[in-house]
């Protein structure tokens, strides 16, 4: 269980909008983060500078408030 006194921010991906969901991958290398722009962000995990790797522009009729990898 994650105990949120432990957690800590160890980077920071700027967007204008809001993010509502977040999952990564099964070996941790990308990050998937659901926005109220109506796409999907992709992060990679590893990377020295932040920055949106690739974006799913199919947007949706509203915002991503949850995200599952499977």
């Amino acid at each position: 269980m994650i105990q949120p006194a432990n957690v800590r921010s160890v980077r920071v991906h700027e967007h204008e909008g809001t993010y509502y969901a977040l999952c990564a991958n099964a070996d941790g290398t990308r990050l998937y983060a659901g926005s109220s722009d109506g796409t999907v962000h992709i992060y990679d995990a590893d990377a020295e500078q932040p920055g949106s790797l690739n974006r799913w522009h199919e947007k949706h009729g509203n915002y991503v408030s949850s995200l599952a990898y499977v």
